[in-house]
């Protein structure tokens, strides 16, 4: 069952839904074809974008977009000023390609914007598809 409040769990999922879970029972309200075997779509009134691979059967992202009530542990959510996310989660960094932050302990999430967290990421960065989305773990000490 899809929940617009439901907790969002880094690398493991969000919205009742799960990484890796087949895309076989989703009730997508919309869905495209990105490419061959890359399928996207809403659920939960457009709350939750669905990533999935069709070839395997599975989802390889979800995000939290702007309807979507759950948090992440910390209590980072989506509308939230990005700064203040820092200071909520002070290990947090700029991401080198996207405009948000990362966590690169755990690599979770990413949270996606220019000033306010605009949707929150979860993925599986080991799929081919997220290479654009992966930061470069290789950084310079930061220092905000």
């Amino acid at each position: 069952m899809i929940s617009k409040k439901a907790e969002i769990l880094p690398g493991l999922g969000l919205g009742g839904l799960l990484l890796g879970q087949s895309l076989q029972p989703l009730e997508w309200e919309q869905h495209w074809q990105e490419s061959d075997t890359i399928t996207r779509g809403l659920l939960g009134d457009g709350a939750i974008l669905v990533t999935g691979d069709r070839s395997a059967d599975r989802i390889v992202g979800l995000e939290a977009q702007a309807d979507y009530r759950g948090e992440l542990p910390g209590g980072i959510r989506v509308g939230m000023d990005l700064d203040e996310a820092r200071q909520r989660l002070p290990q947090l960094r700029p991401h080198d390609l996207l405009s948000g932050l990362y966590e690169p302990e755990r690599l979770g999430f990413l949270l996606l914007g220019e000033e306010t967290v605009e949707s929150i990421l979860v993925c599986d960065f080991g799929h081919d598809y997220w290479t654009f989305a992966r930061p470069l773990l290789a950084e310079e000490e930061y220092d905000p």
